[in-house]
This record gives C-alpha cells, structure tokens and sequence, in this order.
C-alpha cells in the first residue's frame, strides 16, 4: 500500500506489481490465469465427447443409417462422411472421418436412447473403446 494525498487527506492506494491482479484476497499472476481459462477451453469440450463416447460404447443403442455425403476435409486426404438414421421416425443426423464409405451405403450407427442426437458410427466405438455389449 501507498499513501496519497487527495484533497488535502491521506489516501491508501492499493498498488500490485504489474502482471498480477488480486482474486479473493490473493495475487495471481496473470499468466496463470490464462492458463487455466485456455485449458478449461480446451479440457472441458474434449472430455464431454469423451464421457459421451463411453456413454455410448456401454449403454449404446443400434440402428442403420445411411451414408448421406463424403467429402474430403484438410489437406492430408481425410475424408468425413455425413449420415443419418431414423429413431420412432424421427430423422437424426451424424458425422465420421472414413474413407471406407461411398454415398448411399448403409452404415452402423450406436445412439443414446435417452438422447438420439448423441451418437457416433459403431466402427468408431469398437475401434477406440471397449464395447460392452455385442451388436445385435
């Protein structure tokens, strides 16, 4: 703390050193702030599709879609196929980086009963996480 003089009466000012700012009562450098706001960016969105993915390899519903469009997606070659399949004749809609499926073939999907909206193409679950129940 620093003294003042406004108006003619002493003043306490609060100073910190530059680069750091006071967060309940303690000072962070921030740098660190930063930090954990870039992580939790990062971190938070990453590990919900994780959570959902095995959500899905455990508790997963399946279903035939049907391959809507492929198209090729950055510069390396990958291509990404669309989809869609059809729960109590509602339409839903998904997504897979494949190069294995044409437009028009059909292809497994696992959803969540709970929410068809969340699902992935069944080879990507068998590939990336342990199934729990054989498809039917």
């Amino acid at each position: 703390m620093s003294e003042r003089r406004v108006g003619g009466k002493k003043a306490a000012i609060a100073t910190s050193k530059p680069g750091y700012v006071k967060i309940i009562g303690r000072k962070v450098h921030i740098g660190y702030l930063i930090g954990i706001v870039f992580l939790a960016v990062i971190i938070v969105p990453a590990s919900k599709k994780t959570i959902q993915n095995l959500r899905l390899a455990k508790n997963g519903v399946f279903e035939l879609g049907i391959v809507t469009t492929k198209y090729k997606v950055g510069g390396k070659g990958t291509f990404r196929i669309n989809y869609e399949f059809k729960v109590e004749n509602q339409t839903y809609t998904g997504f897979a980086n494949d190069e294995d499926y044409q437009e028009g073939d059909s292809i497994e999907v696992v959803y969540l009963r709970s929410d068809p909206a969340v699902n992935r193409a069944y080879r990507f679950i068998i590939r990336n996480y342990s199934v729990s129940k054989v498809r039917q």
